[in-house]
């Protein structure tokens, strides 16, 4: 009887951390407009993965920041250089949609993600949560082309 009891605190304590978490296993997707369509996914394993664009970043990593639960950091990989220029850009605007601040040295950059929020904002492109990625699968697209194309763009 014990340990049915033990057993399962432990379910219960596991589906609420995860139930807290909704970052772990996001998906966010811009739907491209007039560039291809965009997605980031958020991993349980802490894993940020780009498709569509930006996968020069990949992979990244995403963590809950220590001491806010509403925090998320994420450590861009990959090693084209970090676009401080986007960033800076993007804490200036009062639109901005979530970024707090960034770390160009250390590649990080810190969002706020309460329970419920439904888009962020990524080098210019507003990411949507979606259940899932919907990229069409056209070959006109092409990923790599897009991630210049899009970090050109934020230059200007």
């Amino acid at each position: 009887m014990l340990m049915a009891s033990a057993l399962l605190a432990l379910v219960g304590s596991l589906y609420g951390a995860a139930e807290s978490s909704e970052v772990s296993g996001s998906v966010w997707f811009n739907e491209g407009t007039e560039s291809p369509s965009l997605c980031m996914k958020f991993l349980p394993d802490g894993t940020l993965l780009f498709e569509g664009g930006y996968l020069f970043y990949n992979p990244s990593h995403w963590a809950r920041s220590a001491g806010d639960p509403d925090l998320v950091d994420i450590r861009l990989g990959g090693k084209d250089p970090f676009p401080t220029f986007a960033f800076k850009d993007q804490l200036s605007r009062a639109s901005n949609q979530g970024l707090v601040s960034f770390d160009a040295k250390k590649r990080l950059l810190t969002y706020r993600m309460p329970s419920g929020r439904s888009s962020i904002e990524f080098m210019t492109f507003i990411f949507e949560r979606q259940s899932q990625c919907d990229m069409p699968s056209s070959p006109a697209q092409k990923p790599s082309q897009n991630a210049s194309s899009a970090a050109a763009r934020s230059k200007r």
